[in-house]
């Protein structure tokens, strides 16, 4: 009988559980669900920052073309002719001069018209190097003095790399200036609280160049989608990919470098609450916890019951057994009424008068 009343009962919460957490946790992931809305919000998250990041290069452009003075880097890359020495000195004081104008360059040089390296700020090392090698796009600036921007390794740094041409008298490009502002603290102002991974097109493929608040291997979900940047690069229009539970949506910078070779892309939730089953989980603890109430309860009531039960039929297997004096004395608050009853009916049928007295022999009032 106890294990009857477990086994009912703890059918009886399993469907009650289970079907609660399934209930549950089909209603959270279809509340939190946003399909169409998670895609606009990503998409204008990953263009905001896109036209940011764009805003900051602009701003560091304007700052070179208005604000250094010409005449200064012309005569720095006449002097270059014979040593760098100069273009080292402009190139230095023009950092710490950009500070006063809100702008921390980690980086500063100068080239000629042939892209060469000439002066860096405080180091006379990578004169005569070959900027174009690492920023095509100055070949672009020195041929049509429009300035431009775009990302420029310098080592393990990335830098947003702006560059402003330098004109001689005439009007004629001699050479260009080159600030390089850490990528890092660009795409943090521009992405800050987001989920962002700047991309560019190298030779040997996609590279990430920057990041802000990507987690372990999630870098890696934006780099292996070769052909989604390559599409938005190419296109010049946002592009979307669902990677397990995240949404990769990118947005193409298009003024930077030859406008084809640097992806932002963000990454969001595809639902307000990712894992609706742990929100759920607390229902299968609870139902986790009944079931050892009614296991503990079955077992106590069990116990409760059996005693009594076993005592009465015991006794009726040995009036049966021809045992016609064999009376019940069970103290029980549910039974004791059932044993009373059976004694009245055994004195019946044995023709035995009742004892109507109390304990001392009293008779009892009807």
């Amino acid at each position: 009988m106890r294990s009857r009343i477990i086994g009912v009962n703890v059918l009886i919460v399993l469907i009650v559980g289970l079907l609660s957490f399934a209930l549950v946790r089909s209603s959270l992931e279809k509340m939190t669900s946003r399909g169409d809305e998670v895609r606009r919000a990503a998409r204008h998250e990953a263009e905001a920052i896109a036209s940011s990041l764009l805003v900051s290069a602009a701003r560091v452009e304007r700052v070179l073309e208005t604000k250094v003075d010409d005449s200064e880097f012309r005569s720095a890359i006449e002097a270059a002719k014979g040593a760098g020495d100069v273009a080292t000195s402009k190139a230095t004081s023009l950092k710490n001069q950009a500070k006063g104008w809100g702008i921390t360059f980690a980086k500063v040089a100068v080239v000629d018209a042939d892209g060469k390296l000439i002066g860096r700020d405080s180091s006379s090392l990578e004169r005569g190097n070959d900027v174009f090698a690492k920023l095509p796009a100055l070949r672009d600036t020195l041929k049509d003095g429009i300035a431009r921007s775009d990302v420029w390794a310098d080592g393990q740094t990335q830098l947003l790399a702006s560059f402003a041409p330098v004109r001689d008298e005439s009007g004629k490009v001699v050479g260009a200036i080159i600030g390089g502002v850490p990528m890092s603290d660009v795409l943090g102002r521009a992405a800050s609280g987001s989920r962002v991974v700047l991309s560019a097109r190298e030779a040997s493929g996609w590279h990430a160049v920057g990041q802000v608040g990507i987690g372990a291997g999630e870098e890696g979900l934006v780099t292996a989608k070769s052909d989604l940047l390559a599409k938005t690069a190419q296109e010049a229009a946002p592009q979307f990919a669902e990677e397990g539970k995240s949404l990769i949506v990118t947005a193409p910078l298009a003024d930077f470098g030859d406008g084809k070779s640097v992806v932002v892309a963000a990454l969001a939730a595809t639902s307000l609450l990712p894992n609706a089953v742990e929100a759920a989980s607390p229902i299968l603890a609870v139902m986790g916890l009944g079931l050892l109430l009614v296991i503990a309860g079955g077992l106590w009531l069990g116990m409760f019951l059996d005693t009594p039960i076993e005592v009465i039929e015991h006794g009726l297997l040995e009036i049966a057994n021809g045992n016609t004096d064999m009376r019940f004395d069970i103290d029980h608050p549910d039974l004791g009424g059932v044993a009373n009853n059976l004694n009245t009916l055994l004195n019946k049928l044995m023709n035995v008068e009742e004892d109507n007295t109390d304990d001392q022999g009293r008779p009892l009032r009807g």
